[in-house]
């Protein structure tokens, strides 16, 4: 399996006069670009505007230079753009500018040429990046879109496909988190490349969005803790198996903790019946089991050091059913979740389980929690595994922060075998 390749930023980076970054804290973004509507365009301030035509008169590309270098070129196949003016539910919202205006397509073709494509062109070669994808609109709730990457055009735009690298579900309610994280690595060329459809997903709409994305450097990061929630209820499946390179949580009834060094990690479901699974059908140790919550999961982190960066990356599936789960996952006590959206879009699979996500935060106190909420009725929350990575960077204490950069969003986080 590789392994995500990771880039080191110099200290330098936090004077150099680049974009502010609030996805990864303390690090400004290489890139950002607002996708503007064709009449009155509107560009959010710091970003750089891409003018698209919207006239729904077949394939169209558009692109623009940042001021660092970085390209970004978006060809639609399915050529439509909107302007919503803001207002609503935007009012007041910060990044306004940016969310009032997209491109998007109605395709839910499988069919490669068919999507829409946007290129990152510019980038330091072989680098890591968060690439944070602004996929949102003010008028179509539960729209869904599945997104691709990869040096070359996947072979095929499904859900099984291994070039998946996350799923986005609209929410009107929650424009702040109106956005998908990727962490993705730049081509020997310094490129990237992503791919978009329409999906009905959850509950609605096949369109796919495109507001604008920024592109980070992810820092240097080293392993804290791995962890594989094992099934321990011996009704359910083999019971601990670990996967490889992995250290086992096996839950005694609804609680499994694990220490590593100064940090513990413990993780609590809602239910008492020794809720843990095997299904024992993904050839990958680490999504064949989980434990899982009716109505929330709790994952407690004790041990941290004051100040400095974190990464958690969730992973958080069943491989076999439970189809359409949606689930809200937030840090403490904030009441916007750096990450939300449906799990197990129908067909559930090893590509969609190892798609995962990462949120990145500076500790502001030793003893952080994380807390997976249903988001739909009837869903549950599952919980496959997680690995805590820390940076040598610490991150000055958040009075001291620009607002917003003491919680980051969520990151895709792709594994491939």
């Amino acid at each position: 399996m590789k392994t995500l390749a990771i880039a080191v930023v110099s200290s330098l980076a936090l004077a150099a006069a680049a974009p502010a970054s609030t996805v990864i804290p303390g690090f400004a973004a290489s890139a950002q670009f607002d996708v503007n509507f064709p009449t009155g365009p509107v560009t959010q301030s710091g970003y750089t505007g891409l003018q698209d035509d919207g006239n729904g008169a077949g394939s169209n590309t558009f692109n623009a230079t940042a001021p660092s270098g970085v390209k970004l070129t978006i060809t639609n196949p399915n050529d439509q753009s909107r302007d919503r003016t803001g207002g609503g539910v935007l009012a007041g919202n910060p990044d306004a500018s940016l969310l009032r205006d997209f491109t998007f397509t109605s395709t839910s073709s499988t069919v490669t040429t068919d999507a829409l494509r946007a290129d990152l062109t510019g980038l330091a070669p072989n680098t890591a990046y968060t690439v944070r994808v602004y996929t949102y609109d003010t008028q179509n709730d539960k729209a869904g879109s599945l997104w691709f990457a990869g040096a070359s055009a996947p072979a095929t735009l499904n859900s099984n496909d291994p070039a998946l690298v996350g799923f986005y579900d609209n929410r009107l309610a929650s424009p702040n988190s109106g956005f998908l994280d990727l962490n993705l690595t730049s081509d020997a060329a310094g490129a990237i490349h992503l791919y978009t459809r329409g999906s009905t997903g959850y509950a609605g709409n096949a369109l796919a969005f495109l507001n604008g994305l920024s592109v980070t450097a992810i820092p240097a990061l080293t392993d804290v803790i791995k962890a594989d929630i094992n099934n321990t209820n011996a009704g359910q499946g083999p019971t601990n198996v670990t996967k490889a390179g992995f250290s086992a949580i096996n839950p005694v009834n609804n609680i499994g903790t694990l220490t590593s060094g100064s940090v513990t990690v413990t993780v609590t479901s809602d239910r008492t019946d020794n809720p843990t699974r095997n299904r024992n059908n993904s050839g990958d140790a680490l999504f064949n089991d989980f434990i899982l919550s009716n109505a929330e999961m709790r994952i407690d982190l004790s041990g941290l050091t004051l100040g400095k960066l974190y990464s958690l990356t969730i992973f958080s599936q069943d491989t076999s059913a439970n189809s359409g789960v949606y689930t809200d996952w937030f840090l403490n006590n904030s009441t916007t979740p750096f990450k939300q959206g449906a799990f197990n879009l129908g067909a559930a699979s090893t590509a969609q389980a190892a798609m995962g996500f990462t949120t990145y935060f500076a500790a502001t106190q030793t003893n952080m929690t994380i807390f997976g909420r249903s988001g739909a009725p009837g869903s549950f929350v599952f919980l496959n595994g997680l690995i805590l990575q820390e940076s040598v960077a610490f991150i000055p204490a958040p009075a001291a922060l620009p607002a917003g950069l003491a919680l980051l969003g969520a990151l895709a986080f792709r594994r491939r075998k």
